[in-house]
């Protein structure tokens, strides 16, 4: 008998030690897949997300994970207003030409975050906001005390959640843009991309479904890139940014004609060269809209690539964009 118990013990170890090695393998696996993807699936584990949230999200479709959109993100929720302040959005919906504006007032410390700082923020980014200068954002930290400062970074959209919980002081002001032009813009960096997946159509599509369930939170202002330009001098979209931040605007014309000035978090040396050309390059024209290309650049082809996705047009008729497929 107890010779028979003790080929069974064996075999159950060895069938222990094989799942426990199978664990470790996948969390490797995990972990080299892509950096801080162990990290943020553990910090995902007894958080409960939000209902809705798309499964892939940002400027390389990149998974979502639960910490990202905590289900309870409002239970720190509060009116008051911090320092904090962020700008998110589908990118290529116009977060750079609004930053060029917004660093030229004298109120605002404008941190533009270089492509390796696109997912900089991480389960524990603001553990430590306000504390010493070691911390990851000791910059900002130290600007908070003398004015407000802003991020800019769109993919910031996939973790608003984690943003309003943590800052809830924090002010988003979250840009859309005509989704066949922010496709048309994509396919230009992506040339060798689905126009439907997820680094073109489909990115607007979730980054922007994924805005729309905290358009109601009061701490959030959507606007329309369209709209920025419009009305001038008194920009009332403008106004309407600057006042949900905080910030004065009683001379909007002057601070629209201002020269640009150099952004801070520009300057990493991680950042690819040609990233950085880019965006400094970008952020030194003059404040004004580009006119809409789809109707003279969308071919056939990509109005029927838009036309098959029905969230795409729901959301077209969401942001009134058009008022269906009969466009």
């Amino acid at each position: 008998m107890g010779a028979t118990r003790q080929p069974r013990r064996k075999m159950h170890r060895l069938a222990a030690g094989a799942a426990v090695l199978m664990m470790s393998v996948l969390a490797l696996r995990l972990a080299a897949s892509r950096p801080g993807a162990a990290q943020h699936w553990l910090a995902s584990i007894h958080i409960q997300e939000r209902k809705g949230v798309p499964r892939t999200c940002g400027s390389d479709g990149r998974r979502t994970y639960a910490w990202m959109n905590p289900k309870n993100y409002n239970s720190t929720f509060t009116l008051q207003r911090g320092r904090e302040l962020f700008l998110v959005g589908c990118g290529h919906s116009g977060t750079t030409p609004l930053t060029s504006l917004l660093q030229r007032h004298k109120g605002v410390f404008v941190y533009a975050p270089s492509a390796d700082l696109e997912y900089a923020i991480k389960p524990n980014s603001f553990s430590s906001l306000m504390g010493t200068s070691k911390d990851d954002h000791g910059t900002l930290t130290r600007a908070a005390h003398h004015r407000k400062w802003l991020v800019k970074s769109p993919s910031n959209v996939c973790r608003l959640g984690y943003i309003l919980q943590h800052v809830p002081t924090a002010r988003v002001v979250a840009l859309v843009r005509d989704g066949r032009d922010v496709m048309l813009s994509l396919l230009e960096r992506y040339p060798a991309a689905d126009p439907a997946g997820p680094l073109c159509l489909g990115r607007w599509v979730r980054d922007n479904s994924l805005l729309l369930m905290y358009e109601r939170d009061p701490r959030v202002l959507l606007e329309k890139y369209e709209a920025l330009f419009e009305g001038a001098p008194r920009y009332p979209a403008l106004q309407r940014i600057l006042g949900h931040y905080g910030i004065s605007h009683e001379d909007l014309a002057g601070l629209v004609a201002r020269p640009t000035i150099t952004p801070h978090g520009t300057d990493s040396a991680k950042a690819s060269a040609t990233h950085t050309r880019l965006r400094a390059a970008q952020l030194a024209k003059p404040f004004r809209t580009s006119q809409p290309r789809w109707p003279t650049q969308l071919s056939p082809a990509l109005t029927r690539v838009v036309k098959a996705d029905p969230a795409a047009l729901r959301l077209l008729v969401r942001f009134g964009y058009a008022n269906g497929s009969d466009w």
